[in-house]
């Protein structure tokens, strides 16, 4: 299968499942947290009836749309070795933010990434209660609900310009509030931060790989711990830290992270 456009083949049908996954995420997260059907899985991270239904939505509709896709989704079961042979796959979070969401807080999102031969090409970011849409990739700019956005300009980072997760850094006064990680690569994209640290403990493809295209398609950077390009399509992450800057500060970055490990 050759390489494709993204702006070509993500059409209106694609943003029309994404929101219907969307519509019944805020129509669950008002209701009682006891009819969420809650349960925890083996890592310790909580899933919900909400979790199943945004992922049944949207697999229903990529399985009938692209059949000769691969998914990858948090709530589901991947076939590796399908994924590997495969040119597209999809990788899905169905439900970004799963506590935040049961804790009534509006930072949760729908993560849906596309990957060509494991390599990020297509990203959105869906936060329902917030109504915005991120959306970007290759040969097609980065928007926040149809408008151009792009990474900062920083040369230096500035104070709560920096987001860490299972890390700890020095200088606190770097460190941005904590909000779940989507959100705060979203802030990334958006150039509301400057960068992202995040220790790659609980987080897997699902969690970073639709920010990772969002990012670079609005000129920012995302590397492993060490400088390399980041790799997709593992059960487990090969790399202990994802991360992502506006690119002027990520060598800057990465010797921070170096300096605090």
């Amino acid at each position: 299968m050759k390489s494709s456009e993204p702006n070509k083949w993500v059409d209106t049908a694609f943003f029309d499942v994404l929101a219907k996954a969307g519509e019944r995420l805020l129509e669950l997260w008002q209701q009682e947290r006891s009819l969420l059907r809650i349960e925890e899985k083996g890592d310790g991270s909580l899933v919900s009836k909400a979790d199943y239904e945004s992922n049944k939505i949207i697999l229903e509709w990529l399985g009938t749309r692209y059949p000769e896709d691969s998914i990858f989704s948090e709530e589901s079961n991947p076939d590796f070795n399908a994924i590997r042979a495969t040119c597209r796959t999809w990788i899905i979070d169905p439900l970004d933010g799963t506590s935040s969401f049961l804790n009534g807080k509006d930072d949760f999102s729908v993560l849906i990434g596309l990957c060509e031969w494991l390599k990020p090409v297509f990203g959105s970011m869906l936060f329902p209660a917030r109504n915005k849409l991120l959306v970007g990739g290759k040969n097609l700019r980065a928007t926040c609900n149809g408008m151009s956005i792009a990474v900062s300009r920083s040369t230096q980072f500035r104070p709560k310009g920096l987001y860490i997760r299972n890390w700890e850094v020095d200088d606190q006064s770097l460190v941005a509030p904590a909000v779940d990680s989507g959100a705060a690569l979203c802030a990334v994209a958006e150039g509301t931060l400057d960068g992202a640290i995040i220790k790659m403990v609980s987080h897997r493809d699902w969690d970073v790989a639709a920010p990772s295209a969002i990012i670079e398609a609005a000129g920012g950077r995302i590397t492993t711990e060490l400088g390399n390009e980041v790799p997709f399509g593992h059960k487990t992450p090969p790399y202990q830290y994802f991360v992502a800057s506006n690119g002027i500060l990520h060598e800057q970055l990465l010797e921070l992270l170096r300096q605090n490990s």
